[in-house]
């Protein structure tokens, strides 16, 4: 009888098969086994030549300005959001832009937000800039 539950090749089919095989058809406990040291040699030869390679990593860049310092915006590009909270207490309207440095699409709209900023500045006094960059620098 076969694998498969279907009749085999028969006992003359048996000579043909070189002596190994030959015992693995004879007595599948030998074939379960051999695949079960098969793979653990694999994994293990899988483990030892995958824990030699290192993590590549390298330190952070310093944040730094993603808008012009001449800009009207108020970058918080040190992730102060307790001062954001305090400029969203404080105003009517505060428009809050999210955005990462090495983001293709942040990159293309940091013109927009500037020209918008630029627009409706003079709605915002000289003496509003100068408190909310004071308070940045803290």
């Amino acid at each position: 009888m076969s694998l498969c539950g279907g009749p085999g090749p028969g006992p003359a089919a048996a000579p043909r098969l070189r002596p190994r095989a030959a015992q693995m058809a004879r007595r599948p406990e030998l074939l379960c086994g051999a695949a079960i040291v098969l793979g653990c040699a694999f994994l293990v030869a899988l483990k030892v030549t995958c824990s030699r390679a290192k993590d590549v990593t390298m330190p952070a860049k310093l944040p730094v300005n993603f808008f012009s310092t001449r800009s009207p915006v108020i970058d918080l590009f040190r992730g102060q959001l307790d001062y954001a909270e305090h400029l969203r207490q404080d105003s009517e309207v505060a428009l809050y832009f999210f955005y990462a440095p090495w983001c293709g699409q942040s990159v293309a709209v940091r013109e927009e937000i500037e020209h918008v900023a630029n627009r409706l500045s003079e709605q915002v006094t000289r003496e509003d800039r100068s408190l909310a960059r004071g308070l940045i620098d803290l």
